[in-house]
This record gives structure tokens, sequence and C-alpha cells, in this order.
């Protein structure tokens, strides 16, 4: 019995033999522009006296549903924060969810009520190596969608004069 990974684009298609379909997964990139159209609010400001940045994610366990039977739903114990070296991983871990707290400001139902909060800090010299990632899986065929977070699209320009405190490294 031999299986077959198709790749295209950010996708990939599991297919068995007979040309069978047995899953799939797609790669979708979540940035500051794009995400008020996706199941989540990114609040970011300074940490460590400005030499770090701290996150704050928060995402709908539901999810984006394909159809109105089809709810997505975490999958893989939910998040994970990776450090590339170009496109070579060089450590990953999973980040816990909390309940997002009731007085947190700018998150609206169903966020507010249902939402998980994912909380980590990043260096801002290693920003642009580090990746976030949320995993759905869907629950009436084998597929998941894997948002990967462009951070530091999150994080205000300083040219810009919106600069949360970050400092540059010497």
């Amino acid at each position: 019995m031999t299986h077959k990974i198709l790749l295209c684009l950010a996708a990939a298609i599991l297919v068995g033999p007979a040309g069978r379909v047995w899953g799939s997964m797609v790669v979708i990139s979540v940035d500051s522009t794009n995400i008020l159209s996706l199941p989540f609010v990114v609040k970011t400001g300074p940490a460590d006296s400005g030499k770090s940045i701290s996150f704050r994610i928060i995402a709908d366990p539901k999810g984006p549903p394909y159809a109105a039977d089809d709810n997505m739903h975490f999958s893989l114990a939910g998040a994970s924060l990776s450090v590339y070296d170009g496109s070579n991983c060089v450590s990953s871990c999973s980040v816990a969810g909390q309940k997002v707290p009731s007085n947190m400001d700018g998150v609206k139902a169903p966020l507010a009520d249902r939402g998980v909060l994912f909380e980590f800090t990043v260096a801002a010299n290693h920003l642009a190596a580090v990746q976030f990632e949320i995993g759905y899986a869907s629950s009436l065929h084998p597929a998941i969608d894997n948002y990967r977070f462009a951070l530091p699209t999150f994080v205000p320009a300083p040219d810009l004069g919106l600069s949360p405190g970050i400092k540059k490294q010497p």
C-alpha cells in the first residue's frame, strides 16, 4: 500500500491507493491586513523594558465553518510557537490557552464569551524568526486548517510614531 502527498501552493493532500483522498491540510497566512475576516484578535505591547514584545492572541475555538453543519475545532493541542532559521525549524513548543479575562478591552462577543487567549513574549530582535500557529480540524471530513501568524505585521512601526516602546538591541 503506497501513499502519496501532493503539494500545491500552501496545501497538502494525502492520496491513497486508487486515488482516494484521505485528508488535506491548508496553511493560511494571518497578518494585520486580513485578520478582520478571520476568527482572531491580536493585541501587542512592550515587555521587558522594550526589549521584547508581548502578544495576546484570542481565537474562536470553533473557527470558521465550511458549511452550516460543520464546525472547525482546535486540533493537536491548539497552538504552537516556533523559531526558524530561514526555512529550518530550530525550536517549537505548544502554547497553552486560557479563558479570556472579562475586563479585556477591545474584545467583543462571541470571542469575549467563548474565545481562548494565548499569551507569549518574543524578543524584538528575533521577531522575524518566530511564527505562531493555530490548527483547526473539520468534523465532516479529514481536513486541517493551519493559521500561521506573521507576527511582525502586528507590531506598530516606530517610524510612524506608533512605537510600543520597542528598542533595538546594540
